[in-house]
């Protein structure tokens, strides 16, 4: 009887394990699988996805998979589409924390790759380095052997075919111990290009001078135009006009400041604006006037754009929903109880995690959000017109929420020592000196705290108005914002590359509402800035402003916010420590480390102070 059955059972579960492994996107089926050992976390252990098929992966399984399971003529299959659908409608979070930190890893993996290439390149121009640098010596030290006096012209022959030779039929033992010493005293010295050793000084001046002009930026001379228009009589504005460009985007900025710059006292403070931007070599891809000047412009917006920022997920749609009933008519009896309720929900679920149940970090977060934005409300029900203040507190209340412990959220108007850094370098280049040089004053700056370091990293600049500010200051508001921003990104940049698809949001704040975009590197030395979302995230106002904000995916969009910019903070953490343990084993070995000088942000230049005559010693007394 046993007989008879298994090769039935055999056949029956082949038969069903064939009809689902026709399903395009997938071996998972053929492997030995027992209907009830079906799961998506099995599938996606066995598929092993790039974190960039996240929607393919989902689609795959939600829209053919299950729906193969539910139609399925074989009764032992069709039975598990009830419990993969149950376990596929509550594990929305689960998946989210799960693409999120497969991203994590693959960016980190990617970081690693380009590390390791960067160091093969530098030891591949060390080793060259090396050579030469024995080469001489040994031929320095013959040289000083030998009491034949040569003049220039000889040595540098000798030297000529000394290098062709490669040093055959020349060495004897002293040579040779002269270049084992000189590889212990120059093992692999990082170099920059230019620094080559010269046979003369004449020709070392030389190069010097030419690797100045080659590093200049395609903006100086229009940046010392700058400085003149405010009173400052900058050299640079002597300086010929380019003549090539590295790259047609350069070539757009450029031209566009000079139109700017060209009828400055004709322009509006906003157009003015414009031209800072520009000649920090950023192409603004919200300003729609801009469009017709750069090629790139729609490119750059439609690659900078989420189109799922405001996207509700199914857990969450589940908790706005018990939310809304429980505000009930949104009275503000009810809006209290409603925070009371968030307040402790919140605290049953750290003493969930505490008792070792698993934590539910999104949930966990959305009423804690809710608890402040209530409080809010309730707060501030009488006051008509808040001051920019007092709208800065709770959005700062809410970013410590998203972030990490590591990323703090500080408010009072604090310096930016990135801008500071800008603005010194071309104040010194352009007038002289640098007094009286301040950096930016920053609303709201993320930085992120490393036990190893000093003082913190910035990460990213958040402004705020009053929701009474005007259009023309609020234009310069985020002109001034994207600067600070790129100002931030270029101080990292020695740290890690940020050509990667992960950079973190910036708000710019007005009252409740907040404009989300980023700003990203899109090629050598040129940055774009686009908005992430379609539309403005706003925070309710007043009680019936509540379901609107649960319902248009404004805390949706601030909790991908959240998880964006905190792993943009991780990987800046990962990039800085192994950064540092670099600097430290060169810094041992005395070998100097290579440090990248991209072109400076620019700021408002400083006006000329007017002096005052001074009255004569012999003036008569009035």
């Amino acid at each position: 009887m046993a007989t008879s059955t298994n090769p039935k059972g055999s056949k029956r579960l082949s038969e069903w394990r064939h009809s689902l492994s026709v399903i395009s996107g997938t071996n998972y089926f053929k492997e030995k699988i027992e209907p009830h050992e079906i799961s998506f976390a099995s599938f996606l252990h066995h598929i092993q996805p790039n974190s960039t098929k996240e929607t393919e992966v989902e689609t795959l399984w939600s829209a053919k998979i299950l729906p193969a399971i539910q139609k399925s003529a074989f009764q032992r299959l069709k039975q598990q589409f009830p419990r993969l659908q149950r376990e596929w409608s509550l594990s929305a979070a689960t998946r989210a924390q799960y693409w999120a930190n497969r991203a994590t890893s693959e960016n980190a993996a990617k970081m690693k790759r380009l590390q390791e290439a960067n160091l093969l390149q530098l030891r591949e121009e060390s080793t060259t380095q090396l050579a030469y640098m024995a080469k001489k010596i040994t031929y320095e030290v013959k040289e000083s052997c030998d009491p034949k006096p040569k003049d220039s012209s000889i040595m540098e022959k000798d030297i000529e075919e000394y290098e062709a030779n490669d040093g055959e039929g020349e060495e004897d033992d002293h040579d040779s111990e002269t270049i084992s010493n000189a590889e212990e005293q120059y093992d692999e010295p990082t170099l920059p290009q230019g620094d080559r050793p010269c046979e003369e000084e004449e020709d070392e001046e030389d190069a010097e001078d030419l690797t100045q002009v080659a590093g200049l930026s395609p903006f100086t001379r229009l940046i010392g135009e700058l400085f003149r228009k405010y009173g400052h009589p900058s050299p640079n504005a002597d300086l010929a006009a380019p003549t090539q460009f590295s790259s047609s985007a350069i070539q757009e900025l450029y031209t566009y400041s000079k139109k700017i710059l060209d009828r400055w006292s004709e322009c509006s403070i906003v157009e003015q604006k414009n031209c800072l931007v520009a000649l920090s070599g950023i192409i603004n891809a919200m300003d729609k006037s801009q469009e017709p000047y750069f090629s790139s412009f729609a490119s750059i917006s439609s690659q900078l754009l989420d189109e799922n920022l405001f996207a509700v997920t199914d857990s969450q749609q589940v908790i706005y929903t018990r939310l809304k009933a429980r505000l009930g008519q949104g009275t503000m009896p009810e809006v209290k109880a409603l925070r009371r309720f968030c307040k402790r929900r919140s605290c049953d679920l750290e003493e969930q995690c505490e008792d070792g149940g698993t934590l539910k970090i999104e949930e966990l977060k959305i009423m804690e959000i809710m608890e402040i934005v209530l409080k809010e409300i309730v707060a501030m029900k009488c006051v008509p017109n808040p001051t920019e203040t007092e709208y800065v507190f709770p959005w700062r209340e809410i970013t410590r929420v998203l972030f990490n412990s590591d990323v703090v959220a500080r408010v009072g108007e604090l310096g930016s020592s990135s801008t500071r850094q800008d603005r010194t370098k071309l104040e010194r280049d352009n007038k002289g000196a640098e007094s009286n040089v301040r950096s930016r004053k920053i609303d709201m700056l993320h930085q992120l705290y490393i036990p190893t370091r000093a003082t913190p990293l910035e990460l990213v600049s958040w402004e705020a108005k009053s929701e009474t500010a005007n259009s023309t200051l609020l234009q310069c508001q985020l002109k001034k914002n994207i600067r600070i921003n790129v100002s931030i990104h270029k101080q990292l940049q020695q740290y890690l590359d940020l050509e990667m698809s992960t950079t973190p949001v910036v708000l710019d704040i007005c009252g409740p509402k907040a404009l989300a975009y980023t700003v990203q590197k899109v090629e050598k030395d040129v940055f774009g800035a686009a908005a992430v979302g379609e539309t403005l995230i706003e925070l309710p106002r007043f009680e019936e402003d509540i379901p609107e904000f649960l319902d248009s995916g404004s805390l949706s969009a601030l909790l991908r916010i959240g998880d964006r910019n905190t792993l943009f903070a991780n990987l800046v953490k990962i990039a800085y420590k192994q950064y540092a343990k670099a600097e430290k084993m060169n810094s041992m070995l005395g070998r100097p480390l290579v440090r990248k000088e991209p072109p400076n942000c620019v700021f408002t230049p400083t006006k000329k102070q007017k002096s005052r005559p001074k009255q004569s010693e012999w003036a008569a007394p009035i």
